[in-house]
């Protein structure tokens, strides 16, 4: 994910806290919206890591799995942020809601998460049959009915937008973390943990003697071996 929307390493907290805030406050889990980003990295750049988180999310909340979140996503950038070169059916369901396609690129580029909500927006304010119609004109079949679940509750996705904007998120995963220190189970897995690290210390400590100890032994066992191959018949009374 950071390779993907180019946040430096240092920052990462910050996108872990924007996903498990979203977690806690929507109805989408922190696994399925990571691997909705990843589906969507190639569009990264434009809508740039909270926003996609939000969409993402909004998607998941409204029960689209994360594979058809992603696709549709994808087919949103895709389709509006070239609308200039698409066909005949696409200009179609411009000129229905009353956009201009030189326009919305030229506004996909400058802020593609807004271009996207608008369009989606206009296609509210039209009949449910038409929105359909429109929404399949211009992002496909396939990707039409999840699109409009998103369009019919844009106060959703706003609200999640700025879930991932709001000083609250700040923070959110050390907080869940020291709540989760005090339970329990929490503090016998860090009791273990912290056995295994000692052991771990202990066993590279003692490496070098053992080591010593064993080849030690190794050359004993060899001459024994030596001994008893010399003297097979001595060996065999001795047992018997």
């Amino acid at each position: 994910i950071a390779g993907l929307y180019k946040i430096p390493i240092q920052d990462i907290g910050r996108l872990g806290d924007v996903i498990n805030y979203l977690d806690d406050n929507a109805k989408s889990k922190g696994s399925d919206i990571i691997d909705v980003l990843q589906r969507v990295g190639g569009v990264s750049k434009q809508l740039g890591y909270q926003n996609a988180a939000a969409i993402s999310s909004t998607f998941l909340t409204l029960g689209e799995s994360s594979e058809k979140a992603g696709t549709a996503v994808l087919a949103m950038v895709r389709e509006l942020g070239n609308a200039v070169v698409q066909p005949d059916r696409f200009m179609e369901g411009l000129d229905a809601i009353g956009m201009n396609a030189e326009k919305v690129q030229k506004n996909m580029a400058k802020d593609a998460m807004g271009t996207i909500m608008a369009v989606m927006e206009a296609t509210t304010k039209l009949s449910d049959d038409k929105q359909m119609n429109v929404l399949t004109q211009l992002f496909g079949d396939e990707y039409a009915m999840a699109i409009s679940k998103v369009s019919n509750d844009l106060p959703e996705l706003r609200r999640q937008i700025e879930l991932t904007r709001g000083a609250a998120s700040k923070g959110s995963m050390k907080r869940e973390s020291d709540i989760d220190k005090d339970s329990l189970s929490s503090q016998w897995q860090i009791t273990k943990a912290e056995f295994g690290n000692n052991f771990s210390a202990l066993g590279e400590s003692m490496r070098g003697p053992m080591m010593a100890i064993m080849k030690s032994v190794g050359g004993v066992l060899q001459s024994i071996r030596g001994w008893i191959e010399a003297n097979p018949a001595l060996v065999a009374a001795i047992m018997k």
